[in-house]
């Protein structure tokens, strides 16, 4: 008994002399672990890992306090004392943090990035911040402390002018440089804006324009369409197409004035308001009226188009009629009155398209059809080889006006019952799927067709036109029929400092967005699996899967997002959210057409261009 105490007080003497090796603390990150003591070694002792198995030696001998290490997945850590054989306690790493957020996935060329980044780590603990973006080192913002340390770069702008995908990356280090964490995001830089405009107006230089009903369609001004232009600067258009009938040629006003040459006229207003707030745009409606019923074959003839001229030129060979002999034509009994003799007349959409072709001033003219889906006042029939579009001048489709909305092929399906016309049998052979459904490569565009000299006049009631009837029954026409809904203005992505120009490049090439009325800040792409970028309008010619990104912003109007909707040519719902934004991945076959429809609060809708799949041989067309 009394030689086991003695030998259990000689192994007690003993041990007092072996230290115990200091304690370690940790912090991993992603990129690298930091260790340290809370009491520096004296150079003598060893750090050593153990992932699930045996220690082995990582730092040998180490000195000072702290020290950086490759992480290694679950890795547990100790201080040894080689000489003693006493290892420290074991550790497991604290997760070392960098967090940032990152005002996207789309940020404003010029505007702010809005980025925060946020470090959580051991306190006491200095460091760096490698701040990398547009593809070079921005410099090392100095960490004075680990724990708790934010940095705010909302005031940093984004300074990408085109259209790109970029990554933002921060890397934490040590002081002596070796790397913790890292963490990146990506976004997209939006370079342009969007222009607000209507494509689609008339005034009283239209036989069935209609300024003031109460007053027999009475001018508002001493002039037809004097205030036109004034009319759409008051609804914060930024532009403004006069589209007036090019049927009739002559106009002679209600008191028996001098008679004045339509085009002229037309010509007129647009060349005084150039320079003003509002760009003017100079064009006409081509009234292509063969049948109002189906022929024998089932199949209408006929169609109405809006011409945008490139320039304010106004040269009378590129104002064409579709009809040659056209009756003089009086508004009621005290009216302006009409009289037909325009010599360029084309009839039929090919004769059209050659006489553009054939003008001194129509080169990169604009055509496209509207109210293409309504019996009355004319309906389009896609499914027809003459309405084949002229891809030199047919990019864009009408999408919605006074008149209602032609999107759908089939009104059964889900949301397509929205604003149509009342008093008109839907023809679905002229709807905008249905030229989709056919590989008519077409944006979409809106219009009020308003016929009050009021362009962008989507917050009232609808227009009336100069078409009478007999309402009380006294043998006298007393009353103008009015359309049936608000109409709808057009968005084009431009430059900030556009002009003509570049407003007609950007509908070529589709960029555009069709309105109810709404003017929200709209940001939507196809991401491909390489980073390519497709706006609404391009064709796409990635293989496989791609990604489509939108975020929708509320206008002035505040209308919030009931849902935003991925639609197919066949009216099929190929994606949704109930959000203001949309991030999904779809696959869009060759010949393909896919678009985003918003359905807003208060009942109004957007529409952005389609992007297209390669054509079937899989080869991109445009």
């Amino acid at each position: 008994m009394t030689r086991q105490l003695l030998t259990a007080a000689a192994l007690m003497i003993a041990g007092a002399g072996c230290a115990q090796a200091p304690s370690l603390r940790g912090a991993e990150g992603d990129l690298g672990t930091l260790l340290f003591a809370d009491e520096p070694p004296g150079g003598d002792l060893n750090v050593e890992r153990s992932v699930g198995g045996d220690w082995e030696i990582v730092i040998e001998g180490a000195e000072g306090g702290q020290w950086w290490v490759e992480t290694v997945a679950g890795a547990r850590y100790r201080l040894s004392d080689p000489k003693q054989k006493r290892p420290g306690e074991a550790l497991t790493p604290d997760p070392l943090t960098l967090d940032f957020e990152i005002a996207g996935p789309f940020v404003e060329a010029g505007a702010p990035l809005g980025v925060r980044v946020a470090i959580d780590g051991p306190e006491g603990v200095s460091g760096g911040l490698l701040f990398d973006a547009f593809g070079g080192g921005v410099g090392i913002f100095p960490v004075d402390d680990l724990a708790g340390f934010v940095l705010d770069l909302s005031d940093n702008p984004n300074p990408i002018d085109t259209l790109s995908l970029e990554t933002l990356s921060f890397e934490l280090t040590t002081e002596a440089g070796e790397p913790l964490a890292s963490a990146s995001a990506s976004y997209i830089s939006w370079p342009d804006g969007w222009a607000w405009g209507d494509v689609h107006a008339h005034s009283n230089l239209s036989m069935d324009g209609c300024e003031v009903p109460e007053e027999n369609c009475a001018n508002r001004e001493l002039l037809a369409g004097e205030d036109f232009f004034e009319q759409a600067d008051a609804r914060g258009m930024d532009f403004a197409a006069i589209t007036d009938h090019a049927e009739y040629f002559t106009w002679i006003p209600e008191d028996d004035g001098p008679e004045l040459l339509i085009w002229d006229a037309q010509v007129d207003l647009a060349r005084e308001a150039e320079g003003g707030p509002v760009m003017p745009l100079l064009g006409y409606e081509w009234t292509f009226s063969a049948t109002q019923e189906p022929g024998p074959d089932g199949h209408y003839v006929g169609g109405h188009k809006t011409v945008l001229l490139p320039d304010l030129t106004g040269c009378e060979s590129a104002r064409i009629s579709s009809e040659e002999d056209v009756l003089s034509y009086l508004k009621a009994d005290r009216g302006a009155l009409f009289r037909g003799g325009n010599p360029y007349t084309a009839v039929g959409v090919t004769s059209l398209w050659d006489l553009l072709d054939a003008s001194e001033c129509a080169e990169g003219a604009i055509t496209f059809f509207h109210h293409s889906a309504y019996e009355w006042p004319q309906p389009v029939d896609f499914t027809l080889e003459q309405n084949t579009p002229d891809p030199r001048y047919e990019r864009l489709i009408e999408i919605y006006s006074e008149h209602g909305s032609s999107e759908c092929l089939d009104l059964s399906a889900p949301h397509c019952d929205w604003n149509l016309r009342s008093a008109s049998r839907y023809w679905g052979q002229g709807s905008v799927q249905m030229a989709l459904s056919l590989g008519y490569q077409l944006g979409f565009v809106a219009g009020t067709d308003s016929h009050d000299s009021m362009p962008g006049s989507t917050d009232d009631d609808p227009s009336c036109t100069a078409r009478w009837s007999d309402t009380d029954g006294d043998g006298q026409v007393d009353t103008p029929s009015c359309q049936d809904w608000p109409g709808g203005v057009t968005g084009v992505l431009v430059p900030e400092d556009f002009d003509q120009a570049d407003l007609f490049d950007a509908m070529r090439d589709r960029r555009t967005v069709a309105s109810s009325g709404p003017r929200p800040s709209l940001y939507a792409v196809v991401l491909g699996p390489d980073g390519e970028l497709w706006l609404p309008g391009e064709v796409i010619d990635a293989d496989g899967p791609v990604r489509v990104l939108v975020s929708l912003e509320p206008g002035e109007d505040a209308l919030g997002v009931v849902a935003l909707e991925l639609i197919d040519a066949l009216g099929q719902l190929r994606a949704s959210a109930a959000a203001d934004t949309l991030d999904s991945e779809i696959d869009l076959l060759p010949g393909e057409a896919v678009y985003l429809r918003a359905r807003l609060e208060d009942d109004q809708r957007l529409w952005a261009s389609p992007w297209f799949g390669p054509a079937d041989d899989g080869t991109a067309t445009d």
